[in-house]
């Protein structure tokens, strides 16, 4: 399973709530937010954000591709998931996406 420090960046980065999400927060006098907030996380501790951003760190793991569809690092439980109808239609070839007039789906 994941560590504990790992646990909390993944449920702060998915949080349905995007004003709750991590890393949306501005930060205050009182508390540090934003991006800030996510760097200083456990998970997060001894990274050098600045080789990071300069991409002088290696990667912990490396994963090499035979090709673009290769799946082999994914385990087979989402491998073998059946692919939702709507992701399907979307992939034919003579799918054409349709304009809706509403005021509700604004985004």
């Amino acid at each position: 399973g994941a560590s504990a420090p790992a646990c909390r960046v993944l449920k702060g980065l998915l949080n349905r709530d995007a004003q709750k999400r991590l890393g949306a927060a501005k930060s205050t006098m009182f508390e540090v937010g934003g991006v800030a907030a996510l760097k200083r996380m456990d998970f997060f501790a001894g990274l050098d954000w600045a080789l990071l951003e300069k991409k002088e760190i290696d990667p912990p793991e490396r994963f090499d591709l035979e090709h673009d569809a290769d799946v082999t690092h994914f385990h087979e439980e989402f491998t073998k998931m059946n692919i939702p109808r709507s992701v399907k239609e979307m992939n034919r070839s003579t799918f054409r996406p349709r304009h809706v007039e509403s005021d509700m789906f604004k985004g």
